[in-house]
């Protein structure tokens, strides 16, 4: 059997019920060009190590370890589900040395500067209301009316990237941006009907650039969101619920305290 095959299997018959599916086949794509005629047998620690290398020549560290992941992932499941044998094992090699977590937050009027440049009232209140939030850009795309209460100020969340679907708190502020949207572009299904998330990234890195801001992405909204929410006095478990983060590993990452906010607390 050769590699390609073994990525075949493994995503016909598992990876393919992901919601991650798409990302997996992806994933596929360069491993199988490079790697894809090599027999099971013959693939070793040398192999992977080589692909490694070319690919962080080409891609970032994450990514190269992301797909190192599909070809392990594969081998177990031929060992695991269909008795292959690795004689010498499956074959594994170290992988490259993750980037530093982006620490990038919003500074002085900066984001007075990128909603100046958004002509869309729509995309001024998705930006608002990712930091009011701290929610992914596909969550708030993919968000419904009937998943939110007003009253309660509670938006439930089904679809998560994690799998796990959570209900987080909406700040008066949010609810508000949320009001703005009924009154003025109401649809019956979603809030923000008319976005994609193409279309969101396109639409902030273009104002961001126009602003004279080219450091600063969308995805960055969220790393503001939660280090606000720290910054607010709630507690690591409480974030965690808000964001979805799994583990505090994670969390840190998004999560960077500006030093001169916390001297109130300190007394």
């Amino acid at each position: 059997m050769k590699l390609k095959q073994a990525l075949a299997v493994f995503h016909s018959e598992y990876a393919s019920t992901l919601k991650s599916s798409h990302t997996v086949k992806r994933q596929m794509k360069p491993i199988i060009g490079r790697l894809g005629d090599k027999p099971l047998e013959e693939l070793t620690t040398v192999d992977l190590a080589r692909y490694r290398d070319s690919r962080l020549e080409e891609v970032s560290p994450q990514t190269v370890i992301h797909e190192l992941g599909v070809i392990t992932r594969a081998l177990k499941y031929q060992q695991q589900e269909k008795g292959y044998v690795f004689k010498w094992g499956i074959p594994k090699t170290r992988n490259p040395k993750k980037p530093k977590g982006r620490d990038r937050r919003l500074k002085g009027d900066e984001l007075e500067r990128i909603l100046s440049q958004l002509p869309d009232k729509r995309m001024r209140i998705f930006v608002l209301f990712a930091i009011e939030t701290g929610m992914r850009r596909g969550e708030i795309i993919k968000s419904e009316w009937s998943d939110i209460d007003l009253e309660r100020q509670t938006l439930h969340i089904p679809e998560t990237k994690t799998g796990i679907p959570r209900t987080i708190p909406l700040s008066t502020k949010a609810v508000g941006l949320l009001r703005n949207v009924k009154s003025g572009w109401y649809s019956p299904d979603r809030p923000f009907p008319y976005v994609s998330a193409d279309c969101a990234t396109a639409a902030f890195w273009k104002a961001k650039r126009k602003a004279g801001i080219p450091d600063i992405r969308l995805h960055d909204l969220r790393h503001e969101a939660v280090s606000r929410f720290f910054e607010l006095g709630l507690n690591v478990m409480e974030v965690s619920a808000i964001s979805g983060h799994r583990d505090l590993a994670n969390l840190k990452r998004y999560t960077h305290l500006r030093a001169e906010d916390l001297v109130s607390k300190l007394g």
